[in-house]
Formats: C-alpha cells, structure tokens, sequence
C-alpha cells in the first residue's frame, strides 16, 4: 500500500470499537498473537493489514495458513 487513501484499506480506516459492535463474525484484532491464533483458522479471515516488520515476524505463520484473503502491507506512517 502506498497511500492511506487506497479503497482496499476503507475496511480498516477510522474504525471504532462502537463500528463492530452487533455486527456477525466481525471483529478487529490487533496483536501478534490474536493474528496468530487467527491463522490456524484462515477461513474465517477477511483480510489483513500488516507493517512490513509483523509481516516479517508472520511470514512462517502466513505461508503455513494457506490464505485465501488479501495480505495489504503498509508502513505505520
């Protein structure tokens, strides 16, 4: 990703904790290790947005879970 403004990144933008509340099989993780417990179920997943460094420390982890959603790879600015 190369700006904040790509439509791809419109699910993870300006979300708020109030934004998933009630919505089905929705939710936002953030952490290294709720995305890792996440890969051992890859098919519940809707996408990822990594810094290149998580992607970095995930890359076993992501080749391993044989994904089927989009991975976007933005740096943290």
């Amino acid at each position: 990703m190369t700006s904040s403004d790509d439509p791809r990144l419109g699910v993870f933008r300006d979300v708020r904790d109030a934004d998933l509340r009630g919505r089905t099989n929705v939710f936002m993780g953030e952490s290294e290790l709720v995305l890792r417990r996440l890969l051992r179920e890859p098919q519940r997943l809707h996408s990822l947005l990594l810094s290149p460094n998580k992607l970095e420390r995930l890359r076993p982890a992501l080749e391993a879970a044989d994904l089927s959603c989009p991975v976007y790879v933005a740096p943290l600015e």
